[in-house]
């Protein structure tokens, strides 16, 4: 949603060299070697991870980072968490898993769009793969989800057989 709005952008590595040498001298995922080389070539004012390899090559390559708990804090200090009820709950529910907040978060956020997924897929707002691309699932596991939560098909039978009938012509 914040990507459609323009409030957040979507970049490309240009500087595929530098993406591939964070990736091996650091032994980082995929994601957060673009978000470093992201960072690196833009000269970005702070990069948000929870990663704590991402953590540390910030650290060797001088590039200023932040945390999840960092900007939850930061958003109570200048008064933009919705209520003081959110920061309570998750600091709460940290505790009670024996977790960092940063983790309590992640989770929240987990869960939380994989709920706004099945919604919208059950109100008809959206398709399985866009419910699944929602939830940071694939379509198998959003599937799985669905069924799990007892969310019926938004597929008509019609549409089915006639889907099927396509596949079979092109395969």
């Amino acid at each position: 949603m914040a990507v459609q709005q323009g409030r957040i952008t979507v970049q490309r590595v240009a500087e595929r060299k530098l993406y591939e040498k964070l990736r091996r001298d650091f032994s980082l995922g995929s994601g957060e070697a673009e978000a470093l080389a992201l960072a690196s070539s833009a000269g970005a004012n702070s990069l948000a991870t929870d990663d704590k390899t991402a953590i540390n090559a910030c650290k060797l390559l001088r590039i200023p980072y932040t945390s999840a708990i960092a900007i939850l804090i930061r958003m109570d200090e200048k008064g933009l968490m919705s209520s003081k009820g959110d920061y309570d709950f998750l600091r709460r529910l940290a505790r009670e898993e024996r977790a960092g907040l940063s983790k309590a978060v992640r989770e929240v956020v987990y869960r939380g769009r994989i709920m706004l997924a099945i919604e919208r897929y059950k109100n008809g707002e959206a398709s399985l793969g866009r419910a699944a691309e929602m939830a940071g699932l694939s379509v198998g596991q959003m599937m799985a989800v669905l069924a799990r939560y007892g969310v019926k098909s938004n597929l008509e039978r019609e549409d089915y057989l006639q889907g099927l009938e396509n596949l079979k012509r092109a395969w």
